[in-house]
């Protein structure tokens, strides 16, 4: 009789392959699965210098939550979570004082995590010149934000279109323009 010591290890194995398969061809499967974790990997901040500072709780800690009322496709929702400009404050990406000379053209691109990409102009944002508000958000009529935004959304009451409205924050990149 031949023995086959490996045997219950290929049933094993055979038996977890249609599992495997199946992720294999759903390739959101895991994005839905990783997006609902309860903790969510720290958003990277790259700064002009080419440092990189990961936007921990902690950071976001040293930032107050508030909330506002903004309407996007029709649906007036109440959004929680934190000015973008104290969170990039924090970051180390604006100064404490207002922006002046070089500094004026300093861009903020904030990327998602299906590579969406929009962005501000840093003065657009500062509240001595454009004064734009715009929302850290992670919370929406009380409730955390889906899989489908979060865990992190950029509210823009102000745009006439919500475009710039990006879900699933993945990255931001600092960068000065024209240089």
């Amino acid at each position: 009789m031949l023995r086959l010591p490996f045997a219950p290890l290929i049933a094993a194995c055979l038996a977890l392959m249609p599992c495997v398969a199946a992720q294999a061809h759903d390739p959101h499967a895991a994005t839905a699965d990783a997006s609902a974790g309860a903790t969510a990997a720290p958003i990277e901040i790259v700064l002009p210098d080419a440092r990189v500072v990961a936007l921990t709780d902690v950071l976001l800690g040293k930032v107050a939550r508030h909330a506002l009322t903004a309407t996007a496709h029709g649906k007036t929702s109440t959004y929680e979570g934190r000015d973008f400009v104290e969170v990039l404050k924090v970051a180390g990406v604006q100064p404490v004082e207002s922006l002046e000379g070089p500094q004026l053209r300093t861009l903020v691109t904030v990327i998602g995590r299906d590579g969406y990409q929009v962005v501000f102009a840093l003065a657009e944002l500062d509240p001595t010149i454009g004064g734009r508000q715009v929302m850290f958000a992670d919370r929406a009529d009380g409730a955390a934000l889906d899989a489908r935004d979060g865990p992190w959304q950029l509210v823009v009451p102000e745009d006439q279109r919500p475009a710039r409205w990006i879900r699933q924050i993945a990255r931001i990149v600092v960068s000065n323009a024209g240089s």
